[in-house]
């Protein structure tokens, strides 16, 4: 009789399970919308509302309307204005916010279970039913304008936008999610409200939950508040390829103290093989470079190495010197032990145990083990996958380092801002 009432109920709500729960997670559509369900015992819940696509669904003329529309957005609602949407959230130490990437923006909400309906009715109004008032949409366009222009302020991000612009130009991923300062001055409230009507789709939504929270409870919440929302024809957006990272120099020259540079470099995605491996390469090289170049030998302020992880995924090394030739030099002697080497098991060992540990501390919080699920189910092939994370990372040996490091360090696009005229040495390019 209990399984029968619980078909019924499911049935009624609209909800199907997509897979049998597992690591405490449940997956399954309801009112049509995918949902991710994390159980955590806890007294807080939260939530993010991810969706998808991204850069993919801009261009020149509105590059960065989607962070305009959701930053626009969460000032205030047809039925919580402003004033007292801030009362409320305030009473309540509900947190609403917002955050972009290349392949999906975010709305998060965090709150205490206590304070679940009131806060999901204002998260759901302030996503449905923005006010969108001129201006509050004016204060974000300037504060996101400000935002743009303060980029090339900051060197370390000028520098990497130097690489970027080269490696990427024509691609979508040419657009940054927070605009140009062009396209976010021409952006009209009419063009914002379109924009709004294009994305609130079912097709487009993924709902991830973290909390203490029963699979009914959250079919309940979605039937009353989501139901009624048209579906959408979206379909997994597929990026063109970029045409290849391939050697190059880009220069920019400017008054500054020291030289900043930034080489690019293509790196597997979360759903390829070598990802793995890959991230653990790129943690070691990092450490190397630190030790070599700014520990021992005191050649720079910073000599680091990272990996994004997108659909289409790309590494940086960035170096910080008054010593540009003689720095770089030894990154690209620590770049071919890596390819040329096999790492000891102890080291090895030792590097695995450091890169577990920072990624467990880095995901403590409930809002990031929402996020870590959402990423991997977009773009890693399924959030399955991050639960095997750390295995797959123990798994690694010296053989697939050496394998990853020949394959992806090399054709590196260099951007360099600075003082100097600096002449790549060749093994770099």
């Amino acid at each position: 009789m209990n399984m029968l009432l619980t078909f019924l109920w499911m049935f009624w709500m609209g909800s199907t399970s997509i897979s049998q729960p597992q690591y405490g997670v449940e997956e399954f559509l309801s009112s049509d919308i995918q949902v991710i369900s994390k159980s955590v015992k806890s007294d807080i819940v939260a939530i993010e509302l991810f969706i998808k696509d991204g850069i993919a669904n801009l261009n020149e003329q509105n590059e960065g309307i989607e962070m305009l529309l959701l930053n626009s957005a969460v000032r205030g609602s047809k039925k919580y204005p402003k004033d007292q949407l801030v009362a409320e959230l305030t009473k309540m130490g509900t947190e609403i916010n917002i955050s972009g990437n290349t392949d999906f923006s975010i709305v998060s909400l965090k709150c205490i279970k206590q304070n679940l309906e009131k806060s999901w009715d204002i998260f759901v109004d302030l996503i449905l039913n923005p006010l969108l008032e001129p201006k509050e949409v004016e204060t974000v366009r300037n504060q996101m304008i400000s935002m743009v222009r303060q980029r090339k302020d900051n060197p370390f991000r000028h520098v990497i936008q130097i690489a970027k612009d080269k490696v990427f130009e024509g691609h979508p991923y040419s657009f940054d999610p927070y605009g140009s300062e062009k396209a976010l001055s021409s952006i009209s409230l009419q063009d914002l409200v379109a924009y709004h009507d294009s994305i609130v789709k079912k097709s487009k939504f993924l709902l991830i939950f973290a909390g203490d929270l029963k699979r009914e409870v959250i079919e309940n919440m979605l039937y009353l508040s989501l139901s009624t929302l048209p579906a959408g024809d979206y379909g997994n957006s597929e990026l063109p390829p970029i045409k290849g990272i391939t050697s190059g120099l880009s220069k920019k020259v400017l008054d500054l103290p020291t030289t900043y540079i930034n080489a690019m470099f293509l790196a597997p995605n979360m759903n390829e093989d070598d990802y793995h491996a890959m991230r653990l390469a790129i943690s070691i090289l990092s450490d190397n470079l630190f030790e070599e170049i700014r520990t021992k030998k005191g050649m720079a302020y910073v000599a680091q190495t990272s990996m994004s992880s997108n659909k289409i995924s790309y590494g940086n090394m960035l170096i910080v010197t008054t010593m540009p030739k003689e720095a770089l030099n030894v990154a690209i002697q620590e770049i071919e032990k890596l390819k040329k080497e096999e790492l000891s098991n102890k080291r090895l060992k030792e590097s695995k145990n450091i890169f577990a540990t920072s990624y467990y501390l880095s995901n403590e919080a409930m809002l990031d083990q929402a996020s870590l699920l959402g990423v991997w189910e977009i773009l890693g092939g399924g959030w399955q996958i991050n639960f095997n994370f750390v295995e797959k990372i123990q798994s690694i040996t010296p053989l697939d380092i050496m394998n990853v490091a020949n394959k992806y360090f090399k054709n590196m696009n260099v951007g360099i801002l600075g003082p100097n005229d600096l002449k790549m040495p060749e093994i770099i390019l």
